[in-house]
């Protein structure tokens, strides 16, 4: 919150399967209880010129969890900046990563933040849980993009993809590197353990 941004695109799966294609994006913008977060139309367009055939213009993101969360947030803290939203589709493979890596580069410039809105380890013992999450804190740690595109999802992650891609967009434009500064599940936020867990990094 100490920077500000231009742009702001968030990388979230596709958690009803709503898109035909491999992504999807709009250029439409959003009500919050903060006031309107606009959608950078231009940013949008040059998004689906870069990847034809790639990335559909859909009305998906009015239900999707994975970026409406985050949208008052973004108000809040860069009342200013337009958002770029991208919804990946289960169905999305390395191949169609790496071609929305090579989309998204020209957009990402230094006034623009990539956020990642994805869960860890879904429905699992917490054992369980425990074994995939530190796997994936140890794929992270590496920064490998070859391990990081053979983790299972949604057993490690409920968005494979979106990982991958901004591990590698952090890496290509900011020379960045993961960093976990936390790792906690929702029994951690439960009043009685649960069955099933959700992770969280």
């Amino acid at each position: 919150s100490a920077h500000s941004y231009r742009r702001i695109v968030i990388l979230s799966p596709d958690h009803f399967r709503r898109t035909a294609k491999m992504f999807a994006t709009s250029a439409r913008g959003y009500e919050t209880e903060f006031g309107p977060v606009e959608a950078d139309a231009e940013a949008v367009r040059q998004l689906r010129v870069n990847a034809p055939g790639l990335i559909e213009e859909s009305c998906l993101f009015d239900k999707e969890h994975g970026v409406r969360a985050l949208l008052p947030f973004v108000r809040h803290y860069f009342p200013g900046a337009k958002v770029v939203p991208v919804a990946m589709s289960v169905k999305s493979k390395r191949a169609d990563w790496d071609a929305l890596l090579a989309a998204l580069l020209p957009i990402v410039t230094d006034d623009t933040l990539v956020v990642e809105s994805t869960d860890f380890s879904h429905y699992l013992p917490q054992p369980v849980a425990r074994r995939f999450d530190q796997q994936t804190l140890n794929v992270l740690a590496s920064g490998n993009r070859d391990m990081i595109a053979a983790l299972r999802q949604p057993d490690h992650a409920d968005s494979v993809g979106a990982l991958y891609v901004q591990t590698a967009l952090q890496r290509r434009r900011f020379a960045a590197q993961p960093l976990v500064i936390a790792n906690e599940s929702s029994n951690t936020f439960a009043e009685r353990p649960m069955e099933e867990t959700t992770s969280y990094n």
